[in-house]
């Protein structure tokens, strides 16, 4: 894995460099596009030279310097020019340290949501101390579920106000249902299941608010970058768990109230250390038009934004950096199931689960190294690269090497060259399509697949096994599923690297990484039905890794496909969790597996007759997932082939670039004309 995870880190600084050289050769070259007409009331034309600016013709600048030197990429007559952008001035390069650092914060957010994954840790206490049902516990979880209908509402409100209000409302949710969990395990609160429901409730929306506001600020922040900066954030909701699950059992295994009020108090700490840093580091970037201010901002502000974005989709983060987070993340994967593995089988003492704890924090603590403003981690080219040859390739101009030694200057870009296209739809007008409900769908099924299996591994795999589990093996259940669930992560993340650094044309469409999750899902699911019951954590660890995969997909897929609401859309995918979650565990699974043990008169359920029936279901599902992804698919390539032909069409159609004589300026432009017979502007 680690060899391959190189490979791709490798191929990801080539690609990416081979596509800075594009960049620079295309951006001197591409004319203002149609749909920047308002930018036409600047001047749209700016040449450049080594030695500078010094006249002004008519909307175009001109340097009045001739390098014989250099060649333009279309023609070998020496003197020729090439048209570019202006330079926006007072732009300059963005901070990498503080993007980065702002990448550990959303980290930190995505590993207290991971918490919410954690329900198998004290679920076991919570039955005993309060004598609760099967269908009590599943109720709990499922209550924790339905409260995520208010992420509908609310990812509007981040949609119009940004992310800072997200993270108040976060602060207000999930540290206080933690606090209120401890206080009624200390019996300060006398405990019932209503209660405990609105605990999770709590606790559920503060975590899916700080994912909704720290994922979605953080694909703002790096709008190029999407499948690193998922892999690096999303990853850690994945293994997160699993972190928690090694911490849980060095310093909250004692078994008594005590300990699990203990743990409560932990999840709110860090709940408010994320939050609060949230709030502080992860605005969003100012090229961002919130929905507050589309009918308030002025024509200009737009402009001065769309050319600010720009800086954003060109500057290529170090990919040093980023290798550095995946080699944490790697580290990470490894170690926590070893550290299990070692801790169940040789039932290592209270000490050796200290020490691994401790372990695993520090691993995890090194983050923000990332972030470090140390020069060796800055990128080895600049935002368009110099050219280091006295002489000028025929791939290459003047106006590309004093582009790159002019401060802030950004030519004009082709977003579709950096980014896939997308359905600019608003959700309401959406909603009206078969491509909504089919993403539904799809959503439906893998989620209520994975909350089955996982929400319910304990007493699922009792079931199958014929008696109740060992807290150890639940631990290392929890352990391995986390790591697959990483795995998922990281894996979706890189198909989207690979296919982001081809050429517009080349890429394969995000849509195509919906597959990998319903395949999975349902092979995972088929293996129930023939594997013993000593190797049911191969499928458990199969169902987290198509977890992750499905998790990564819906952000990747949400962010790229969707060009506004991207906030309601990604809430629209939280609400289909829920909808699974409150049909398949509370009113399937819940109801099958406590009729089944009143027939024994238990509250837990031996026998594979108790959970046969929901895994049916569910495989179905998935198995007619596959066919909602396909239909995704074939929409969606459609609607790229579709933007591709009018980019080639509008391409084709463009005028010749812009040339200046041996002798003096002589312009393409409509209008006037020069006494040297071209047309040309007026001195």
């Amino acid at each position: 894995m680690a060899c391959s995870l190189r490979q791709c880190l490798l191929s990801y600084g080539v690609a990416e460099s081979a596509m800075l050289r594009e960049q620079v050769e295309e951006d001197v070259t591409t004319p203002v596009s149609e749909h920047e007409e308002e930018e036409e009331a600047a001047p749209t034309t700016h040449l450049l030279s080594p030695r500078g600016t010094v006249r002004l013709i008519d909307g175009y600048e001109s340097t009045g310097h001739r390098d014989t030197h250099c060649l333009s990429p279309d023609s070998r007559e020496r003197g020729s020019w090439i048209y570019h952008r202006p330079p926006i001035y007072g732009l300059q390069a963005l901070s990498e340290p503080k993007r980065f650092w702002q990448l550990v914060v959303g980290a930190l957010c995505c590993f207290v949501v991971s918490s919410s994954f954690t329900f198998n840790l004290y679920s076991g206490q919570l039955q005993a101390k309060f004598n609760f049902t099967q269908n009590d516990i599943t109720s709990i979880f499922t209550g924790s579920d339905v409260a995520g209908i208010l992420m509908l509402p609310l990812g509007a409100v981040y949609d119009k106000y940004g992310a800072r209000p997200v993270f108040i409302l976060a602060l207000l949710t999930q540290p206080v249902g933690a606090i209120l969990q401890a206080l009624t395990y200390d019996d300060f609160i006398k405990g019932n299941l209503y209660l405990f429901i609105f605990y999770s409730a709590l606790q559920a929306v503060g975590t899916w608010l700080l994912d909704t506001a720290a994922v979605m600020t953080l694909l703002s922040i790096f709008p190029s970058d999407k499948g690193p900066v998922v892999a690096l954030s999303k990853v850690i909701t994945g293994i997160g768990y699993g972190v928690i699950g090694a911490i849980h059992s060095a310093f909250f295994y004692g078994g008594e109230a005590k300990d699990t009020r203990n743990f409560f108090i932990f999840l709110a700490s860090i709940g408010v250390v994320a939050t609060v840093l949230g709030y502080m580091y992860l605005e969003d970037p100012p090229y961002v038009v919130k929905g507050s201010e589309v009918d308030t901002i002025t024509r200009k502000e737009r402009v001065t934004r769309r050319r600010l974005r720009r800086i954003y989709l060109r500057q290529r983060p170090s990919g040093l950096r980023f290798a550095i987070g995946f080699g944490i993340v790697a580290v990470l994967m490894v170690y926590l199931p070893v550290q299990a593995i070692v801790s169940m089988y040789f039932n290592l003492g209270h000490r050796y689960r200290v020490s691994f704890a401790c372990t695993t924090v520090a691993i995890l603590a090194l983050y923000p190294v990332m972030a470090l403003p140390l020069q060796c981690l800055e990128r080895s080219q600049s935002l368009i690269l110099p050219m280091t040859s006295t002489r000028c390739s025929e791939r290459s101009s003047c106006v590309s090497r004093a582009a790159s030694e002019s401060v802030g200057s950004v030519a004009c870009v082709d977003d579709l060259d950096y980014m896939a296209p997308q359905f600019h739809i608003k959700l309401a007008d959406n909603i009206k399509t078969l491509r909504f409900w089919a993403l539904m769908w799809t959503m439906f099924s893998l989620s209520g697949a994975e909350v089955l299996v996982l929400a319910n591994m304990r007493f699922l795999l009792a079931a199958f096994d014929g008696g109740l589990l060992a807290d150890t093996y639940v631990g290392y259940l929890l352990v391995l599923t986390s790591v697959g669930s990483g795995f998922g992560r990281i894996i979706l993340s890189l198909f989207e690297m690979v296919s982001q650094n081809r050429s517009a044309e080349e890429r394969i469409p995000i849509t195509a990484a919906l597959f990998v999750p319903a395949v999975v899902q349902v092979v995972a699911l088929s293996l129930f039905f023939v594997l013993p019951a000593p190797l049911l954590a191969i499928p458990c660890f199969l169902v987290s890794f198509a977890g992750g995969c499905s998790a990564a997909a819906s952000v990747i897929v949400v962010r790229t496909i969707f060009a506004s609401d991207v906030g309601k859309y990604y809430n629209c995918i939280t609400v289909a969790t829920v909808v699974s979650s409150l049909l398949i565990n509370r009113g399937l699974y819940g109801e099958v597996y406590t009729h089944e043990a009143m027939k024994e008169g238990k509250t837990i359920c031996i026998g594979r007759q108790c959970v046969i029936l929901p895994i049916i279901v569910v495989l179905v599902a998935c198995v007619s997932s596959l066919l909602a992804v396909g239909y995704i698919h074939r929409d969606y390539s459609q609607h790229c082939e579709h933007m591709f032909e009018l980019h080639k069409q509008r391409h084709a159609s463009n005028e010749a670039p812009v040339k200046a004589d041996h002798i003096g300026f002589n312009f393409k432009r409509s209008g006037k004309q020069s006494p040297a017979g071209g047309s040309a502007a007026n001195i």
